[in-house]
């Protein structure tokens, strides 16, 4: 993970930095916990975040950091803060992500169902018989030859 970090591949930051702030902000949901234990991993958590963007920033980055990356970082660093709603990190992604399955889920039943109704046969379609003659020409009799032999069954001559 390091490795990556120190490669310039901040996308990978960026969910550290998310899975971070979910961490601490569930950690601080739990009632029994004391203030300070709380605060110490907050603030750790917005160690990393920062030290990310300044690492992200600095001469010695193999690559610089963009503008989007560091600005869900510092989301990150605010909500970890107090500035932003914990709802937006906890509840409403949960929701969104619910949303997206379930209307995947439409989709693909939706697209079953009209795969499902377009390979269905008609009635009054006209079945090919030609696939049948595969079996008989294997035989090694001609497909003219076969023909005839069935015209000649149907007519009643044997």
């Amino acid at each position: 993970l390091r490795a990556l970090l120190l490669g310039g591949d901040y996308f990978v930051g960026v969910s550290v930095c998310t899975a971070l702030t979910k961490l601490v902000l569930r950690l601080a949901e739990t009632p029994d916990l004391p203030a300070e234990l709380v605060n110490k991993v907050k603030g750790e958590a917005m160690l990393v975040c920062a030290s990310l963007i300044r690492f992200g920033r600095s001469e010695s980055a193999p690559s610089k950091i963009d503008d989007g990356t560091a600005e869900r970082i510092i989301a990150c660093i605010q909500t970890l803060n107090g500035a932003v709603s914990s709802d937006v990190w906890l509840s409403a992604s949960r929701k969104a992500f619910a949303g997206m399955i379930t209307a995947k889920r439409e989709k693909e039943a939706k697209d079953a169902a009209e795969k499902a109704k377009k390979d269905r046969v008609k009635p009054e379609e006209l079945i090919d018989f030609g696939i049948l003659r595969a079996r008989r020409l294997a035989s090694g009799s001609g497909e003219e030859t076969v023909d005839e032999m069935d015209l000649a069954r149907g007519a009643g001559e044997t």
